[in-house]
């Protein structure tokens, strides 16, 4: 007997409601809206993190910075007495006082510079090397002078870093039995210097004036970006060098020792001139500003630079403070060695 045959059946179509097609939209968008939220909120805290690292890497690079500026105002070649020749009129100037390689004044200072204005500093006086107008206003202006670390031009030997260059610059010439005193060589022709006498050596000027402008890029004057840079010797003109990106701020406080014994009895932020010939310490503090603006961020903090106050921005810059402070050691030497003739 033959079985019988088995027959689809087709079953009547059935589609979605439109509650259940509602529900399934709403669902999917907030499932897309979840998923772009948590993007949006890691591409904002990744961005959050990114500026907050880069600031503080550049406010430990300025403080590294002008910490061994400091720690180095005041060394000429390892001198005690070093000899305050003045360098021939050739010499590139900063004001009336001929304060590039004047080193009786291997410290200065520029208290709250107000922009617009000329700075004028304690002891060097006007400094017209630097635009004011493009200093950013009541930040202070620091000045150094010292000689490179290490010489040039060893007993006759030249530095690995000596270089080819035919640039003349300012060398600090010292010998055995002889004064100290200035000379002008370009580094290529610095070993001819010294062929007549091996035993001489030549430690190079440095003289550097560092303050905070108002831009980074010379090309774009009206940008908004505050930065650290420095105002230098280079052969016979002084040179404009940026240095770090937002740094917003900067203050100095000059420890002041008044008997003799190398230790700072006060603080002062506008010292006199003989009163910075006294200072030993020098505290140093940064304002530093992140790069870039965060979205959805507003600051709203307060921030004291030693003793001054600066009141909440409420902009979207993030910003920390960093101090430090740094001994003289050039300043205190002498003091310390006539304490012990005492």
């Amino acid at each position: 007997m033959t079985p019988p045959l088995c027959h689809a059946v087709a079953l009547p179509g059935r589609g979605f409601t439109l509650v259940e097609l509602l529900v399934a939209m709403l669902l999917g968008i907030m499932l897309s809206a979840g998923m772009v939220t948590a993007y949006l909120g890691t591409k904002h805290s990744a961005f959050y993190q990114d500026q907050l690292a880069r600031m503080q890497e550049n406010g430990r690079l300025a403080v590294w910075l002008l910490s061994r500026e400091v720690v180095m105002a005041g060394f000429f070649a390892g001198l005690m007495a070093p000899h305050t020749q003045t360098p021939a009129a050739e010499i590139a100037q900063c004001g009336a006082t001929k304060w590039v390689l004047n080193i009786a004044l291997p410290l200065d200072h520029v208290d709250n510079h107000e922009r617009g204005t000329t700075p004028v500093a304690t002891g060097a006086g006007v400094l017209s090397c630097l635009h004011g107008d493009q200093i950013k206003d009541g930040t202070d202006i620091l000045l150094v002078q010292r000689t490179a670390a290490e010489p040039s031009l060893s007993h006759g030997s030249p530095a690995g870093r000596l270089g080819v260059s035919r640039v003349k610059s300012w060398y600090l010439r010292v010998q055995a039995g002889a004064p100290a005193g200035w000379e002008w060589h370009a580094p290529a022709g610095l070993g001819e210097a010294v062929a007549s006498d091996p035993q001489a050596n030549y430690w190079k000027g440095l003289s550097r004036i560092f303050y905070v402008r108002t831009f980074s890029n010379p090309g774009d004057k009206l940008a908004d970006m505050p930065t650290l840079c420095m105002e230098t010797i280079a052969g016979n003109a002084m040179e404009s060098r940026c240095l770090v990106e937002g740094i917003e701020d900067l203050q100095f406080e000059f420890g002041i020792d008044s008997n003799g014994d190398g230790v700072p009895d006060r603080y002062l932020e506008a010292p006199s001139q003989n009163q910075i010939r006294n200072a030993v310490t020098v505290r140093i503090h940064l304002l530093v500003r992140s790069i870039a603006s965060i979205p959805g961020w507003v600051d709203e903090k307060t921030y004291m630079l030693g003793r001054k106050y600066l009141a909440s921005r409420r902009d979207r810059y993030i910003r920390r403070v960093l101090s430090t402070t740094v001994l003289l050691r050039n300043r205190l030497r002498p003091a310390l060695l006539r304490s012990e003739r005492l």
